[in-house]
C-alpha cells in the first residue's frame, strides 16, 4: 500500500512537470527536457537533478544521446535593456 501511495505521488509530480512543459526522460538519473527554440530551430533543453541550470541542448528530431553542452553565453539572453 505504501508503494501505491508513492506511485500516486510520483504520478502527481510528473503531471506537474508536464504542466510546466517538461518531459521526464530518465527518472533514475533525474533527467528532464523542455522543448524550445535555439537560433530559430526546434530543440530540447535538458536539465539533470543536482544541477542549478539547464546543461545541454539537442535537436528536436535527434536521438536522446545527441546532446550538446550549453555554455555560458552560447544562448542569446534578453537582458531587459530596451535600448
Amino acid at each position: 500500500r505504501e508503494i501505491d501511495a508513492d506511485e500516486e505521488t510520483l504520478r502527481g509530480y510528473v503531471a506537474e512537470l508536464e504542466s510546466l512543459g517538461g518531459l521526464l526522460r530518465d527518472a533514475d538519473a533525474g533527467r528532464v527536457e523542455f522543448a524550445g527554440r535555439l537560433d530559430g530551430r526546434k530543440v530540447y533543453f535538458g536539465w539533470r537533478s543536482g544541477h542549478d541550470d539547464l546543461s545541454y541542448w539537442r535537436p528536436f528530431d535527434s536521438d536522446e544521446s545527441e546532446r550538446y553542452p550549453l555554455l555560458e553565453g552560447s544562448v542569446p539572453q534578453d537582458d531587459g535593456d530596451a535600448s
